[in-house]
Parts: structure tokens; sequence; C-alpha cells
């Protein structure tokens, strides 16, 4: 359709032996050459997704072998429009209006490629590509802020949202703060309604990036989000929002709709995230192409960009090869009742096991700090 088209190729085994896709329209050709084939991963979500490798905390030991997986390991970082907290110059707008939200490039694996690329992304697909010995990509779509309903369709929305007016976003309390402010920074001298509507943080504009997904035989969908939303709206409504984005995944992938494997927020004494934990585990409870990703025992309580996000990756990539290798995917501890005794001890039940510990103040429901004998702090 118009200047977009689609090609069909026949199954090719994986191979690191790199092939040409020549291309041909009348007299002339495009070349598309150093062609692997292999296993492909899609990275989204907002800033923790998005988080440089050169950012964690183990960023030698992940760049260590870089340079010399580039005969394996392929890159396309999607960089979005988005320019902090200053407001977007005529340029960027012009390149909203036209509906030029990413900019990007496949790159071949190396320090320098990878320094710079999604920490998750590059360390599940590193571990992947180490397991089963064939190429990977990896594609990174993340923008730093976006809130959920920018990865939504319109019929998402009103699922999740009835009567939500989606050109009203910037200013409607139903709108996640942060994403409705500082868009509202990036847009200060916006005319044109389409540059509005394709703002990286307005209802629908990163999903409408992605229609070369559909049909495009994706093996897991990294998803770590949900710092913008979570505390904007009761638990009942943040339910009906990941369930209805959840269930949007996939209609947008259709029928080979890859598996979601979703972060779960990690510690952080912030309002909602308790809350909104829970809310990530009751969706991933009743889908079975949802897996969840346990981070309570990471994080840092005054950063909500934490650097140790190789215990995440190891998590991940346990669970996308068990996907891939059809084989049982692994079963991670999981927080469950909290009970607060007179003496001041908080019976935690994890697994099933109840374990005595130490609560530093708090009530049931909140965030509480609690160790354990012998254990480190964990954040509820």
């Amino acid at each position: 359709t118009g200047d977009r088209w689609t090609a069909v190729l026949p199954p090719r085994k994986a191979s690191a032996e790199p092939f040409v896709i020549r291309i041909e329209a009348g007299a002339e050709a495009i070349n598309l050459e150093d062609v692997l084939t292999g296993e492909l991963l899609l990275c989204a979500g907002q800033s923790n997704m998005d988080m440089a490798v050169s950012r964690m905390d183990t960023a030698e030991q992940e760049l260590a072998d870089a340079d010399r997986l580039g005969g394996v390991l392929r890159l396309l970082d999607f960089t979005a429009c988005n320019p902090g907290k200053r407001a977007m110059t005529a340029t960027e707008l012009a390149q909203l209006a036209e509906g030029r939200v990413y900019e990007g490039r496949w790159a071949v694996a190396s320090r320098a490629s990878a320094s710079t690329f999604s920490g998750l992304g590059w360390s599940v697909a590193r571990r992947v590509q180490r397991e089963l010995g064939v190429p990977v990509g990896v594609v990174d779509v993340s923008v730093g802020g976006s809130p959920m309903m920018a990865w939504m369709s319109p019929t998402a929305i009103e699922r999740a949202e009835p009567g939500f007016v989606l050109t009203g976003w910037r200013t409607s309390p139903r709108y996640p703060p942060f994403a409705r402010e500082r868009g509202g920074d990036h847009l200060r001298s916006a005319k044109a309604e389409a540059a509005i509507a394709n703002h990286p943080f307005a209802p629908g504009s990163l999903l409408r990036q992605m229609p070369w997904a559909a049909g495009t035989r994706i093996r897991a969908l990294l998803w770590y989000q949900g710092e913008t939303d979570a505390g904007l709206l009761d638990a009942r409504a943040s339910a009906a929002t990941l369930d209805a984005l959840l269930d949007g995944f996939r209609t947008h992938f259709g029928p080979e709709a890859p598996p979601v494997c979703m972060v779960q927020l990690p510690r952080m004494n912030r309002p909602g995230w308790v809350e909104f934990r829970e809310v990530q585990q009751k969706a991933a409870d009743a889908r079975d192409d949802v897996d969840l990703v346990p981070a309570i025992d990471t994080g840092d309580p005054a950063d909500v960009h934490p650097r140790d996000k190789a215990p995440i990756a190891e998590r991940m990539a346990a669970i996308v090869l068990a996907r891939i290798q059809d084989s049982p995917l692994p079963v991670f501890s999981r927080v469950g009742k909290v009970r607060f005794e007179e003496d001041g001890r908080a019976m935690v039940e994890i697994t099933g096991a109840e374990l005595p510990a130490t609560a530093a103040g708090g009530t049931a429901g909140s965030s509480v700090d609690v160790t354990a004998a012998g254990a480190t702090t964990a954040w509820l």
C-alpha cells in the first residue's frame, strides 16, 4: 500500500553464514548484505528497558565479549523523538507531524554499538545466543516515560477507559501526570494536530509505529513498563488498562503473537507500586502467554533507574529459552501475604513458606522493609 510493501521469504535454517537479499524493480536494484537467520527479540516499555548497557553495574562483564559477537548478534536501536525536559524544536515537531517518531538502523554487535543499546535487551540476547548457538537479532523500541496507553490501539483504550478522548491526553486527569506534563513541555509551540497525536507519550502513538511487527516471527516481547502509570488510578482501573494492553498486543501481532516477558516493578517506596505489582501478578496469572519476571529483590529505594539489571536479565533469558525450546518455564519465588505480629515481627509468605522477619515499620498493604535472618533487604 502506498510506498510500503511486504515480501514473505521461504523458511531458512538458523545460520551465521551471511547472505544477500536482492530487491529488483525495473532497472533499479537494492542489495541487503550481511543478512543472517536466527531468533528475533523485541524490547519495549519505558526508561528501565531503554537504559543502556553502559549504565549497568555489570557493564564491563556484559561488554567484555561484545566485539567478537558481531557475527551472531545484531542490534536495531529505534530512538524516539523524546528531548527530555526542553521544548521540541521546529524540526522535531515537523518530524512528528510527518509520522517519524523513531529513527534507527541495524548495527553489528560491537563494544561501541552494545554500550548504548538497551542493557536488558543486550543481556538477554547474549544469554539466548550463548545457549542456542544461533544468531539473535534484538530490536529496541522502548521510550523513556511512555505510558501504557501509548502502546495501545484506540479499541484497547476504549475498553480500558470508556469515553476517553484521545486528543485530550495533555489535560486529562485520567492520563498519567508525568506523561501529560512532560509531553506538554515538549509540545509548547506545537500547532499541527498530527505532531501532538504522534508524540511518543500520546495515546496509541507507539503502537502505530510498529505495523512491521504484525506477522513477524518474534520469539519474545521483553516488556518493562509501569513506573509512569503506577499510582495514577485505583487498582481496578490499572488492571483494566494492563489487561487491555496485553490483549491488544495479541491482536496487533496476529496469530503468531510472541509471548510477553513482563518485568514486575522492583523495590521502591513510591505510592501505588505495591498495588501495581499485584496488578501485574494477576494479569500474568490469568494468561498463558504472559510470564512475570519478579524484581522485588533488585532495585534502589532512592533511584527509579536501578543499575542492577543482571538478575532481571538472567530471569528473562531463562523464560525466553524455555519458550523457544518448549521446556518447563522457570518457577520464581513470589511474595504473598504479610502478617504483622504484636511483638513487631512480620510473617512473610513466600511461595508457600512462612519466614519470620523483622519489620521496619509500616502497616499491611504498604511498602515494608523486611529483613529475614541472614537475608538481604527486600521491598514488598
